[in-house]
């Protein structure tokens, strides 16, 4: 497998001169890890990691005190907004390490663990095309047609179609049923089987992307890894 079957290709991306703060309220608000940093033509030039924003706000010039912040009660103090006004260039990872979409998750793994990144930008002409992160390997690990974890079925579909097109196809389909997505949705497809991932309501909406990826032209199998996970409210299970 290789970074086009697992990447995630709706990737939000900052610009290098941005403030720091503008790009941790993005970060948060994409319920990303990190960010790819890119310039005016949209090179990327780094990359900004949750972890990187923890250890410059907590450990910069050790003058924050995250206990006295969380319960400090006004205008920020001002050696914060020091803190988060400088531009994402000043802090971010450089260079992105970065691959291709023809490149093999091993080597993807290796670079993972050689730099202690957890999340890669996927390049195409220049620019990003999607993001790998840990998860994503894991899940291609276990998108095995022996998995023990899956529940699977024979599918209607029979003719040949490029992986890639058919996570796209299955990812489609399923969305234009309307259903509640949990979080982490995801398809993984290899030679025509394909893999379901992230979370249902309930049993029928699960039974319903199952039933509807099965029908999607170029599927010969379905495995199922989601779980049902009703929504909560007010910290209780609705």
């Amino acid at each position: 497998m290789r970074a086009r079957d697992v990447m995630s290709s709706d990737v939000v991306t900052v610009r290098e001169n941005v403030s720091l703060l503008d790009a941790v309220k993005l970060l948060i608000n994409a319920g990303a890890s990190a960010l790819p940093v890119v310039d005016a033509r949209n090179g990327v030039v780094g990359i900004l990691s949750e972890h990187d924003v923890i250890e410059h706000i907590l450990e910069g010039d050790g003058a924050f005190d995250l206990q006295a912040h969380l319960e400090a009660h006004g205008a920020l103090p001002e050696v914060y907004r020091r803190a988060l006004a400088g531009p994402v260039a000043s802090l971010m990872t450089r260079p992105a390490i970065s691959v291709t979409e023809d490149t093999r998750l091993k080597e993807i793994a290796d670079l993972m663990v050689k730099h202690r990144v957890h999340n890669v930008p996927v390049i195409r002409d220049g620019v990003v095309a999607g993001m790998v992160n840990r998860v994503a390997l894991v899940k291609a690990l276990l998108s095995r047609p022996d998995s023990t974890t899956a529940t699977g079925g024979a599918a209607t579909g029979t003719l040949e179609v490029d992986d890639e097109q058919l996570r796209h196809d299955v990812v489609a389909a399923v969305r234009r049923l309307g259903l509640p997505l949990g979080g982490g949705f995801d398809v993984v497809a290899r030679h025509g089987v394909v893999h379901l991932w992230g979370s249902a309501h309930n049993e029928e909406d699960h039974r319903a992307f199952f039933a509807v990826s099965a029908k999607v032209r170029g599927v010969s199998d379905v495995h199922s890894h989601m779980q049902v996970m009703p929504p909560r409210v007010g910290g209780l299970v609705r």
